[in-house]
């Protein structure tokens, strides 16, 4: 009875075992990016990457990631210039003002993602987490590291090559020692970053 039993798990994972497919692809796109509690506007640039599709079940499929990313933050505000106005009447007193100086804040990462791919059909939903390297940036950042959660939405075009658009959500603050200098809030200063692009997974 035993052997009968161990034989009969032996076989059901094998059964497993052998559905198990794992596919490498690549995957780039765009990036809107900013930084939170930042005044500036959205940077726009790119992504690209290589995968590693796991599938374990015709639902489910674990999908590691390495990933380079240009993103960051335009036209911060840098600091504020006092400039004396012209004066009224000839009096010089009181007459100064303001004037902005903006500057760019870009970052670029290369990171490791895990996505759970979720397949209906040919829709799939995705989340994972990740971890990020500060690879290049401005001399006065203050983290080397960021660590991300990704969601997304993907389609597939055909079984090798489809679309997605995902949200990735970064914790650590690559300016937080410098809030004052950049004129930022006191809330934490973080990664923001929305991807469209494409995937394509050799068969």
């Amino acid at each position: 009875m035993k052997k009968t039993l161990l034989l009969f798990c032996l076989f059901g994972a094998y059964q497993a075992y052998s559905q198990v497919t794992f596919n490498p692809g690549v995957r780039a796109g765009v990036n809107f990016s900013t930084l939170s509690h930042v005044d500036g506007t959205t940077k726009t640039d790119f992504y690209v990457g290589v995968l590693g599709a796991i599938k374990f079940t015709p639902f489910y499929t674990l999908q590691p990631e390495l990933n380079y990313s240009r993103q960051g933050a335009k036209d911060a505000i840098h600091q504020y210039e006092t400039a004396y106005l012209p004066p009224v009447g000839g009096d010089w007193s009181g007459q100064q003002g303001q004037s902005e100086v903006r500057k760019d804040l870009p970052l670029q990462y290369l990171g490791v993602n895990v996505i759970n791919k979720f397949e209906f059909k040919k829709f799939n939903f995705h989340a994972g987490p990740g971890l990020e390297f500060l690879v290049n940036a401005p001399s006065n950042t203050n983290s080397d590291v960021d660590v991300t959660i990704n969601l997304g939405i993907g389609y597939d075009f055909t079984e090798s090559l489809g679309i997605e658009a995902r949200f990735k959500k970064g914790f650590a603050e690559p300016y937080s020692d410098y809030s004052d200098y950049f004129f930022f809030s006191d809330n934490p200063i973080t990664n923001t970053t929305f991807q469209i692009g494409l995937y394509y997974k050799i068969k």
